[in-house]
């Protein structure tokens, strides 16, 4: 991840999940690609925009709930009043082995809308959880707010799948046998890509943690997610190397190397084809929208 939390919470002194305020102006969205490696909810506190998350479009407005996961591109298209929010990011490792939550951010059908219904019963008490969660991020008790905002999240997402599913019956694929495991295989793909991103494999090496055949592994995770691993396992190299170029001021050339390319050019392709520009203006558009 690129972007930085005013809190965050560790498990084994990795990254678990954050919380921070966003601002943005008016003119500060712009038609470019914004990745992010994490699960998020966005609640919207003032301000209108247009956002595309993945293939839907979707106009936000105050009081908007958002669920995104880590395998869709989004973008701010326009913004239309000073805009700000708050984001609520983690990893899908949180939900340990309970791959079911996961069924909220990666079991979607095409139809499905990332913007939560307001008209679930669950979304007052939704919405009181998630100001629980802000505050509980801001606690000095570093072990206890770590427990009690995994549970909180976890039970923000159960409400929410459970919820939209009895008013949304068409909204996730039916589960069988053939893909009821399929979020913890997903979630453990994220963690094992986290955990070696340093380290040169692909899909193969993926497909054999997971003890799946490649050509299962990758028709099980896009169906899932509407992306390859391949694909996805790129978009993580490039993050990562955004990182490291952005919060530890790592030349260009080194954070490639560090986030598992064995060569410049190979890292300037997958670097492009990620985000459709080169690193150097990517880091540009980054610092001048950052606030």
């Amino acid at each position: 991840m690129y972007d930085t939390y005013k809190h965050i919470i560790l498990r084994d002194g990795s990254f678990t999940a954050g919380y921070k305020h966003f601002h943005m102006h008016h003119n500060s969205a712009q038609d470019r690609q914004v990745l992010f490696t994490t699960l998020r909810f966005i609640r919207v506190i003032s301000g209108h925009a247009v956002w595309q998350v993945g293939t839907h479009r979707i106009s936000v407005a105050p009081g908007d709930i958002i669920s995104v996961n880590n395998m869709e591109v989004r973008q701010f298209l326009s913004v239309e009043d000073d805009f700000h929010g708050e984001i609520f990011a983690f990893l899908p490792t949180l939900f340990g082995s309970d791959a079911d939550c996961l069924r909220l951010f990666y079991g979607r059908s095409t139809s499905f809308d990332p913007l939560i219904d307001k008209e679930l019963d669950c979304y007052d008490t939704i919405n009181r959880l998630l100001d629980l969660i802000a505050q509980t991020f801001a606690s000095p008790d570093k072990e206890a707010r770590s427990v009690l905002i995994s549970s909180l999240l976890i039970s923000v997402t159960a409400l929410l799948l459970r919820e939209t599913a009895l008013k949304h019956p068409d909204a996730f694929a039916p589960t069988n046998a053939s893909n009821s495991n399929a979020g913890a295989i997903i979630a453990e793909t994220v963690r094992y890509i986290n955990t070696h991103i340093g380290n040169e494999f692909g899909v193969s090496q993926l497909s054999e943690h997971v003890n799946l055949s490649r050509s299962y592994y990758t028709r099980l995770f896009q169906s899932m997610t509407g992306t390859t691993p391949g694909v996805f396992l790129a978009r993580c190299r490039v993050q990562n190397a955004v990182r490291l170029m952005i919060n530890d001021s790592i030349n260009i050339l080194d954070a490639a190397m560090l986030s598992g390319f064995c060569s410049s050019s190979g890292f300037y392709k997958t670097f492009r084809a990620v985000c459709g520009m080169s690193p150097g203006e990517y880091l540009k558009y980054i610092r001048s929208t950052s606030t």
